[in-house]
């Protein structure tokens, strides 16, 4: 016999936890536009990776028996820059400049060339973009550690690190300045309950205690 559905019912009385900020507080943490473009050199490595092998398994068939000692030292050194995912140093030879390869392998080689370069120039747009937006992470921070709850919270959570937000962070080299104390603060303030929304004192003849909101 199939089991019957449990009834269930609220008690008269609950207590409701919630988080001292907003959700959103997240996203102005968040360096999407990095991870974006993260993301398009993932796919990229992820189709060479399919290729490499026959790519180099059709490279090293070529190379065995070759007689001519430049096209046999050019096919070795391409050979491995395929297999190290690398662009050649002396650009990439197509079937003209290295008779030996077929046109069908000369035009995969191509496809090989472009995307690994395509690979370098995104991740050198997301390293200037990570810079920009690390900026933008360190403006938000200082906004969002400068709500007053969160203040509040900070005072008993973590007297240190309300010092240092009160008094401002220690000068370092820009190479290593990070702020993972604030983020990891203001993200437990809009994630999860806590005490970021300290309560008033108790006012006299109110029915419950309120939240400084």
């Amino acid at each position: 016999m199939p089991s019957q559905p449990t009834a269930y019912s609220t008690g008269p009385s609950f207590v409701v936890r919630v988080a001292g900020m907003p959700i959103d507080v997240l996203d102005r943490l968040r360096v999407g536009r990095t991870l974006a473009l993260i993301g398009q050199v993932l796919d990229i490595e992820q189709w060479l990776d399919e290729r490499r092998d026959r790519l180099c398994d059709e490279l090293h068939g070529l190379i065995g028996g070759n007689d001519d000692t430049v096209s046999r030292r050019r096919l070795i050194s391409l050979r491995r820059d395929v297999y190290l995912g690398r662009l050649p140093r002396t650009g990439m030879p197509d079937a003209a400049s290295l008779p030996v390869l077929s046109r069908h392998l000369a035009a995969d080689l191509e496809q090989w060339y472009l995307r690994v370069a395509r690979r370098r120039d995104l991740l050198a747009s997301a390293a200037t973009e990570l810079a920009t937006e690390s900026q933008e992470v360190r403006c938000a921070l200082k906004d969002i550690t400068a709500d007053t709850n969160l203040l509040q919270a900070l005072v008993l959570a973590s007297p240190s690190l309300y010092a240092t937000l009160a008094t401002g962070p220690r000068r370092r080299p820009a190479r290593t300045a990070r702020s993972p104390a604030p983020a990891r603060a203001g993200g437990r303030a809009a994630s999860r309950p806590c005490a970021a929304r300290r309560p008033r004192p108790w006012r006299r003849g109110a029915a419950s205690w309120s939240s400084t909101r």
